[in-house]
């Protein structure tokens, strides 16, 4: 069996099979599969939800190298409130230069989620992302420009960071709306 086959259950909507395989593909070793596995338990696709068994093959991926995983596995500790556990997940995926993860971090020291509020670091991290065309990194970076959250306001420099940020959403959201630029 291949992670093709489990793939293909999975977009035909077999998700009880396609769970199935990436169970056996994960026991084996797969770090793929136990990313998509971890996703499947995370949502309840394909069986109930069951956010520990999420966990533990999220943890089995990053284990294998799929450095990403750590973002998802931060996303789900951030919904549980485990704040401080979710930022030092999401920082080690933005070290992967994962863009969500980027924006994620960027978005937690700006709020003071899960680490002391850190407008250098805030601003290091968002900027970096909308760098690289995160959207809402973008958007976020052009309300703090127009607020003055990180010094001086910057009120007409805002201003055009945020249309550019709509009108590179819209035809992003589009042409793409999947992409990591919109996570």
């Amino acid at each position: 069996m291949c992670e093709w086959e489990a793939l293909d259950d999975l977009n035909a909507g077999r998700y009880t099979e396609a769970r199935t395989k990436y169970r056996i593909l994960a026991d084996s070793g797969s770090a793929t599969a136990c990313l998509n596995l971890a996703q499947l338990y995370r949502s309840g696709t394909g069986g109930a939800s069951d956010e520990e068994e999420a966990r533990k093959y999220y943890e089995s991926a990053i284990s294998g190298g799929l450095l990403i995983a750590n973002h998802y596995l931060g996303r789900m500790l951030f919904s549980q409130g485990k704040l401080v556990e979710a930022l030092a997940c999401v920082e080690v995926a933005a070290g992967a230069h994962f863009l969500p993860s980027v924006y994620w971090a960027g978005t937690m020291y700006l709020r003071g989620e899960g680490a002391t509020r850190d407008l250098d670091k805030a601003n290091l991290y968002l900027a970096s992302a909308a760098g690289f065309g995160h959207i809402l990194a973008l958007r976020d970076l052009a309300i703090c420009h127009i607020r003055g959250v990180f010094g001086k306001r910057r009120i007409v420099f805002g201003l055009g960071m945020l249309l550019k940020s709509y009108i590179s959403g819209t035809i992003l959201i589009i042409t793409d709306r999947y992409s990591e630029r919109l996570q």
